[in-house]
C-alpha cells in the first residue's frame, strides 16, 4: 500500500510521496458535491453559484443536491415537487408521488395505487428509501442488488446511485490518526 492514501469520489487512491499527490491533485477534476472523478464524463455542467465562481458538477441531481443542501432560501426543492413526471403506473403525466430507482432508471407514480401496480410490475417486494434522496430502491437481496449500500456500525445505508453513496460518506467521514505515528490529517 502507497504511503499516501486519498479518497477521490468512489476511488481510494494511492501515491508515493506528497510531491506525487500534489500533483494530482492539480490535475484531478472532481464534481464540486459528490467529488466523482469527471474527467471522462461527456456531460459536465458548469454551474455559476451565488457567491461562487463557475463550478462543476456531473450531473443535474448533483447540481439540485448541493442547492437544496447549500443555498439558503433556494426554491429548487419546490420547483422539483412541481415538476410532471411519466407517471409507469397509469401512464399519464402528473407530479411525482414516489420515485423508484432500478436498473439505473428511475420509475416515477402519482398515487398510492400506481405504486403498488409499478412494485408488482417490476417484481419488487422490498423496497426502501435512498439514504441520501427521497428515491426508493429495491433492496431484496434475493436478487442481484443493483444499488449501492455502506455499511456502518452495523447498519446498512442503501443508495440509489454512486453520487448519493459520495454525498454520505463525504458527510459522515471520520478521520482517524495514524495508528503508528499517531499523525492526523484532513
Amino acid at each position: 500500500m502507497g504511503k499516501y492514501c486519498v479518497r477521490f469520489g468512489n476511488d481510494i487512491r494511492q501515491f508515493c510521496s506528497s510531491m506525487c499527490l500534489e500533483k494530482y491533485k492539480k490535475q484531478a477534476r472532481v464534481c464540486f458535491h459528490c467529488q466523482l472523478d469527471i474527467k471522462k464524463l461527456p456531460n459536465v455542467m458548469l454551474v455559476n453559484l451565488p457567491n461562487k465562481s463557475p463550478k462543476e458538477f456531473c450531473s443535474q441531481d448533483c447540481v439540485e443536491m448541493y442547492v437544496e443542501s447549500n443555498i439558503p432560501n433556494s426554491n429548487t426543492a419546490l420547483e422539483r415537487s412541481r415538476r410532471l413526471h411519466y407517471c409507469s403506473g397509469c401512464h399519464s403525466m402528473a407530479k411525482a408521488f414516489r420515485q423508484l430507482s432500478i436498473a439505473g432508471a428511475t420509475v416515477s407514480s402519482c398515487s398510492e395505487p400506481c405504486w403498488h401496480k409499478i412494485l408488482a410490475a417490476k417484481g419488487v417486494k422490498k423496497c426502501q428509501m435512498c439514504t441520501t434522496c427521497p428515491k426508493s430502491l429495491n433492496v431484496d437481496f434475493d436478487v442481484e442488488p443493483s444499488f449501492e449500500y455502506v455499511v456502518n456500525l452495523r447498519k446498512l445505508f442503501p443508495f440509489c446511485s454512486p453520487t448519493c453513496k459520495n454525498v454520505f460518506v463525504l458527510r459522515n467521514r471520520q478521520i482517524l490518526p495514524c495508528t503508528t505515528c499517531k499523525v492526523c490529517a484532513p
